[in-house]
């Protein structure tokens, strides 16, 4: 999971964007170029402070499979409580009318 970089603190791995369009991409993209051009500008190419806490940031974070398992698993217990709910309120979806027999 991607935590936004906070350029005063050099907390976080990486920018997201919300909502998923063309527009709120490029404006993480450029904030990211932004954070990366200003730092080589003051402190020189290849010295910038920023850039280089976010990538140490990346590679200490952890990736490996058991957190990821453990996201999934929430996610799908996240899922089986909303489909719970929609259906004791008698709402079916499109998805669910369309594959339950």
């Amino acid at each position: 999971t991607v935590q936004d970089f906070n350029q005063l603190t050099c907390t976080g791995t990486g920018w997201t964007f919300k909502p998923c369009s063309p527009q709120a991409l490029l404006q993480s993209v450029t904030l990211a170029l932004t954070v990366l051009a200003k730092g080589s500008e003051e402190e020189g190419f290849g010295r910038n402070n920023k850039w280089q806490q976010l990538v140490k940031n990346c590679m200490e974070s952890e990736h490996g499979w058991p957190n990821a398992a453990a996201q999934y698993e929430m996610l799908m217990q996240w899922t089986q409580m909303t489909q719970t709910h929609h259906k004791s309120n008698k709402v079916v979806t499109r998805y669910q009318s369309s594959y339950s027999n």
